[in-house]
C-alpha cells in the first residue's frame, strides 16, 4: 500500500497542519504560564516534549477508544 505522504502536495498540507497545531499548543502553554496555572519549563525542550505526546494522545485516542 502506497503512503498518502508521498505525494507531495499532501504533504506539505499535513506538515503546515502539524506545524499550526504545535504553535496552537504553544499558545495555550505560554497562556497558562502567564495566568500562573503552569510552571516554567523544568529544562530546555520540555514543552516540545510535552506537545509531542498531546499531539499522539490527540490523533489516537479515537481509534483506541473505538475498538474499547
Amino acid at each position: 500500500m502506497k503512503s498518502c505522504f508521498t505525494n507531495p502536495t499532501v504533504r506539505k498540507q499535513h506538515q503546515e497542519l502539524m506545524q499550526r497545531r504545535r504553535e496552537i499548543f504553544r499558545q495555550l502553554l505560554k497562556q497558562l504560564r502567564k495566568q500562573d496555572v503552569l510552571r516554567p519549563e523544568l529544562y530546555p525542550g520540555q514543552d516540545g516534549h510535552f506537545i509531542e505526546q498531546l499531539l499522539i494522545v490527540g490523533d489516537f485516542w479515537l481509534s483506541s477508544a473505538d475498538v474499547l
